[in-house]
């Protein structure tokens, strides 16, 4: 959910773009991955309701259409030209293979996080204590 709220998955025309380029804390990229578990299912956009806001509902269909209004194109030029949804993945599966993480590498991420988080937890605890002292006993 971090990708597609990020402020790269929001301003994208296409999410499958940002998919393509990030990765899973395994390392793997996240579109390949998804596709090669079973995690993506076409289904129709009659039945996928998008929430821009807390209190606006829109179908995909509805929201496509309004977005080739926009853009003064039809429905049909919406859709992804080019390769071929197998092409692309195969491309990104060969991609991935190559720019594999090494285990020194997945530790470096996984102690820069660790540093990260530390800092944000001292933050916390700093506002907290700011906001209501704890009371010495």
């Amino acid at each position: 959910m971090k990708v597609v709220e990020s402020n790269e998955g929001q301003t994208a025309f296409e999410l499958y773009e940002v998919l393509q380029r990030s990765r899973l804390p395994s390392g793997d990229l996240m579109l390949n991955a998804f596709h090669t578990n079973g995690f993506m299912n076409k289904v129709a956009t009659t039945e996928i309701e998008m929430t821009p806001n807390t209190n606006t509902v829109v179908q995909l269909d509805e929201l496509n259409k309004i977005i080739a209004n926009q853009r003064g194109i039809s429905i049909d030029d919406l859709a992804v030209k080019g390769t071929t949804v197998k092409e692309q993945l195969e491309a990104t599966a060969t991609a991935g293979a190559q720019a594999n993480l090494t285990d020194n590498q997945i530790a470096g991420k996984m102690r820069s996080d660790a540093d990260r988080f530390y800092k944000e937890a001292a933050k916390l605890r700093k506002d907290a204590e700011a906001l209501s002292p704890t009371k010495k006993k």
